[in-house]
């Protein structure tokens, strides 16, 4: 039975959010991880309380601990806890040399029209790090890049790491092609359809089959039924709330106007989710459809 799972303490206090495919498996491997593991040792004393709540599948719950993680803020999940403010480099072309210019800035998706986004980053020194990395490794010029300041040719190009944008031994349309070759497999993956989808779990014993709104790998959220969304937009305000069977609350989706434009940050675990399970759509008997056309 998959689902996502809660432990609370005293005073219903929120200890910790988790997910799995077989929800009364994975609650027990915490009690018997308790005898060799002190922290898990100490969830378990904590633990006054476990509640509950079934998906139709794993996307769903993955979705659902992701979410619920960021907006309860449990006190022992620390790793997704916060919403962090995520970065990306910004690659423009520069009118004075033709070489891509690389600025630090938030994560918005989708970029602005002149822009490549590239790479997804939890804080500034991550993303830089990152770069300096691949500038070593791939030969790229750090003065290009902006690390470095001085006139004539770069420290790495002394040292032969750098192939020489510098100085003028390598073209702007060879470094930026070698720039865009090495981000490639940091880079975020293109939105495959023309607008919002909902990505439909099929019905198992445990439940009703689950729809998910997504729009360019913003997760909206999920509804067990479709009646009465058949216009070209839906949002999700995740400010509503639904009482569930414990009287506990959950988030629930509410249409808003059309007009309304879906943009803003990305967030990272939700983009990895989905993109895992929207490139093998047919291995979860996933059913994708516009949700224009519903």
């Amino acid at each position: 039975m998959p689902g996502v799972y809660f432990f609370y303490g005293a005073k219903e206090v929120l200890l910790y959010v988790g997910k799995s495919k077989q929800l009364r498996t994975r609650v027990l491997s915490h009690f018997s991880a308790a005898k060799s593991d002190s922290k898990e040792r100490k969830l378990m004393k904590s633990t006054c309380r476990i509640g509950y709540q079934v998906t139709s599948g794993e996307l769903g719950a993955l979705l659902l601990e992701s979410q619920e993680i960021k907006r309860l803020k449990p006190l022992f999940n620390r790793r997704l806890r916060r919403h962090k403010q995520l970065y990306s480099w910004a690659a423009v072309r520069s009118a004075a040399d033709d070489f891509y210019r690389l600025q630090l800035v938030p994560s918005v998706w989708p970029p602005k029209a002149d822009e490549q986004m590239l790479g997804l980053y939890a804080s500034v020194y991550d993303a830089k790090a990152s770069l300096r990395n691949l500038a070593h490794n791939e030969g790229l010029c750090e003065k290009v890049l902006g690390f470095e300041k001085r006139q004539g040719a770069c420290f790495a190009y002394q040292l032969k790491r750098c192939r020489g944008a510098c100085v003028g031994a390598e073209s702007p349309a060879v470094f930026n092609q070698r720039l865009m070759d090495a981000f490639a497999p940091q880079t975020l993956a293109a939105w495959p359809f023309e607008g919002a989808v909902v990505i439909t779990e099929p019905a198992t014993k445990y439940g009703k089959a689950a729809h998910h709104l997504v729009d360019r790998w913003n997760y909206l959220g999920s509804v067990e039924e479709l009646e009465g969304l058949g216009f070209a937009r839906f949002l999700g305000d995740q400010q509503g709330q639904n009482k569930t069977k414990d009287g506990k609350t959950k988030p629930c989706l509410k249409p808003v106007s059309a007009a309304t434009k879906i943009s803003g940050s990305l967030d990272k675990d939700a983009y990895r989710i989905l993109l895992g399970f929207l490139l093998n759509p047919d291995k979860y008997q996933l059913q994708i459809r516009s949700l224009a056309d519903l």
